[in-house]
C-alpha cells in the first residue's frame, strides 16, 4: 500500500492546503480519497483500481461510500452526485471510517460536519456496556465495579473531536453519569457531582479534558508530515475545534 500512496501523491489530484496537495489517507487496508472535482476523484479511483488489478487485489464495492460537501451556491441548485466505481456509488450524508461516523448536514444551505449520529451511537454504547457489566459483576465489591467503569467506560472514542452544542453535551454527559449509576447501583436521583467526587472517579468534563489534552499533545509531538502540517496551519488554529480546545484547557 506504500507504493499506492506514492502513486496517488504523484498524481497531483486532491486539494491544496498552503501549497501542499492532500489526496488520500491510508490506514492498513482502509483508503480514504479526497478530491475537489468529480474528474479528479474518478482519476484517483482509476489509479486505485489499476493498482489493485496489477497486484491481485480488489476493492469491496459494497463498502465503498461517497460523501460530498458543497458550498451554498451549489446546494441552491439541489445537485445529485454519483461516481462510477465498479458500480454506481451515490453520495450519502454519513460514512464510517476507522470506526468513526463522519456525518454531514446542511446549515444555512452550506454543508458542514455533524456529530449527531456518532454521539447517539456512543451514548447507546455506554448504556449497553453498563447493563452488560452489571449483569455479569453485580455481586462484586464497589471497588471492582469502579475499576470496571474506569477500564471500559471512562473514555469515549474521539470525544475530543466533538464540538458539542448544549443539547448534545447534556445527552452524552447524562449517559456517562447513568452508566456509572447502573454499574455501581446508585440511585437515579443521586447527585452526579457528589457521586464522582466521593468515589474518586473523573466526571464527563474531566474525562473529556484529559482526552483533548492527550490528542493536542500527540499532534504537537507527531512526526507525521500531514498531521504536523494541518495542526500548525491557520485552518486548524482558527477552527471551532481549536477554539473549543483552548477554552476547555485554559
Amino acid at each position: 500500500m506504500d507504493d499506492l500512496s506514492k502513486i496517488l501523491n504523484s498524481s497531483n489530484f486532491g486539494f491544496t492546503i498552503l501549497g501542499e496537495v492532500l489526496c488520500h489517507l491510508i490506514y492498513a487496508d482502509d483508503v480514504c480519497l479526497f478530491a475537489t472535482t468529480k474528474t479528479s476523484l474518478e482519476s484517483l479511483l482509476k489509479i486505485c483500481d489499476e493498482y489493485a488489478t496489477n497486484h491481485g487485489l480488489s476493492f469491496n464495492s459494497q463498502k465503498t461510500q461517497l460523501q460530498t460537501f458543497f458550498p451554498r451556491w451549489v446546494n441552491k441548485l439541489d445537485p445529485e452526485f454519483s461516481i462510477i466505481f465498479q458500480k454506481t456509488t451515490s453520495s450519502c450524508s454519513s460514512v464510517r471510517y476507522l470506526g468513526y461516523i463522519i456525518q454531514s448536514h446542511k446549515k444555512w444551505n452550506v454543508d458542514e460536519l455533524c456529530d449527531d449520529d456518532e454521539i447517539m451511537k456512543r451514548s447507546g454504547e455506554l448504556y449497553k456496556r453498563a447493563y452488560m457489566l452489571r449483569s455479569k459483576f453485580s455481586k462484586c465489591s464497589l471497588d471492582i465495579k469502579k475499576y470496571l467503569f474506569k477500564s471500559y467506560l471512562s473514555n469515549i472514542f474521539c470525544t475530543s473531536l466533538w464540538v458539542l452544542n448544549k443539547t448534545q453535551y447534556n445527552k452524552i454527559r447524562v449517559s456517562y453519569n447513568n452508566a456509572f449509576r447502573i454499574i455501581c447501583g446508585f440511585r437515579k436521583d443521586c447527585s452526579a457531582t457528589e457521586m464522582f467526587h466521593e468515589n474518586n472517579i473523573r466526571d464527563f468534563r474531566s474525562m473529556r479534558k484529559i482526552a483533548i489534552y492527550s490528542l493536542a499533545g500527540r499532534n504537537l509531538m507527531s512526526k507525521n508530515t500531514v498531521i504536523d502540517f494541518v495542526s500548525d496551519s491557520s485552518i486548524h488554529l482558527d477552527s471551532r475545534l481549536s477554539v473549543l480546545w483552548y477554552n476547555i484547557l485554559h
